[in-house]
């Protein structure tokens, strides 16, 4: 995240006033832009800062492969959060990352801090699949289309790995489902265009950067 983006007085005052009016044991921090408002609170109160895969490394691979101005405003968030995350990890009583690399980096930045590995998951024993499986097989694809790379892989996917499901099925289904990605439409360079493909047709085309359809089917 951007820590001007997320900036806000109001959020400062009424955090201000949470902590004055009700008791709190510990404080979670899961977003490098919001370290800033960790480090105001009451220091009597311990902080615990989860830098997942380290927001500020995402700004500067962003500056490295963008052209001037984008790659200048990359660049200054990267620099901010860097300062908003050393300021952060050393109010933490302890600091935890997504992974080795990640644990790494802030080592290597903020030597005097402890850092612990979590790395992302899902609980398997909560999420379990359901007793039942629904007669129509859909095909969820989940995440977010933040550069050209990532829809031209998402093509690829339509072109190659769709119609090869539709090959083996009895009949096709004409249930969709659509992957929704709310920052394409400002991550993508100008110009680019995501892919659409139908189930009516199983052709593709460049249809905007919003959605992208996927046609499934029953066995």
């Amino acid at each position: 995240g951007s820590v001007t983006y997320f900036r806000s007085e109001a959020l400062r005052t009424r955090l201000a006033h949470r902590l004055s009016t009700s008791p709190w044991d510990l404080i979670y921090v899961s977003s490098s832009s919001m370290m800033q408002y960790a480090v105001e609170l009451d220091a009597r109160i311990p902080v615990v800062a989860d830098f997942g895969e380290v927001d500020s490394e995402w700004w500067a691979r962003q500056a490295s492969a963008r052209a001037f101005p984008a790659a200048n405003f990359c660049r200054t968030e990267a620099v901010r959060l860097r300062l908003a995350e050393a300021t952060g990890a050393r109010r933490a009583i302890r600091c935890i990352a997504a992974s080795t690399q990640a644990a790494r980096v802030l080592a290597a930045r903020i030597p005097d801090v402890a850092v612990t590995v979590i790395p992302d998951g899902v609980d398997e024993q909560y999420f379990v699949p359901l007793p039942r499986l629904p007669s129509t097989r859909t095909v969820a694809i989940v995440g977010q289309l933040d550069g050209a790379a990532s829809v031209e892989t998402l093509a690829r996917f339509c072109l190659t790995t769709v119609p090869a499901v539709r090959a083996v099925a009895v009949k096709p289904s004409t249930e969709t489902l659509t992957s929704a990605a709310r920052s394409a439409e400002n991550e993508l360079p100008r110009g680019a265009a995501a892919t659409r493909a139908t189930s009516a047709s199983g052709g593709v085309r460049g249809d905007g950067p919003k959605s992208v359809q996927v046609p499934t089917a029953t066995t």
